[in-house]
């Protein structure tokens, strides 16, 4: 839209400067090109760097699911703590909840992505997803742990 304005209005230019310039409505025709074209370039840039809704919406959704996945953890670990199971039960149960967390933290980096698309200097502003330490690996006994 902008290159067409721009020739536009340079071809004007150079027709006005000939010996047989073009009629006056030619003219007028060829700035209103111009115009409209130069109009529509800032409005399709005036939306440049605007963050889309539709990704916070998106993040705050994946955010509802992930603390319905985590109830949902929460009662089965319950269960799993109050009611005796063979071993066998046990390892299974372990294993379905071991992949339910996964989808959880699957869920939470999603949102946390949506966000770093919607509003990169919110998530600069609290660090790095690497930054944050495993809470299921072991200490090594540094305070900072």
């Amino acid at each position: 839209m902008s290159l067409a304005g721009i020739a536009v209005t340079v071809t004007l230019a150079i027709l006005g400067s000939q010996e047989h310039a073009p009629s006056a409505s030619t003219q007028g025709l060829l700035a209103f090109v111009a115009v409209v074209s130069q109009a529509g370039a800032t409005w399709l840039f005036s939306s440049l760097g605007r963050p889309d809704p539709a990704l916070a919406d998106r993040a705050v959704s994946r955010l509802y699911r992930a603390a319905a996945w985590a109830q949902g953890l929460t009662r089965e670990l319950q269960d799993l703590f109050e009611n005796r199971r063979t071993p066998s039960e046990t390892h299974i149960r372990l294993g379905q909840v071991s992949v339910k967390s996964s989808f959880l933290a699957d869920e939470i980096i999603a949102a946390i992505e949506d966000w770093d698309t919607f509003a990169p200097s919110a998530v600069a502003k609290t660090g790095a997803l690497d930054a944050v330490p495993n809470p299921l690996q072991p200490s090594t006994g540094d305070p900072s742990d």
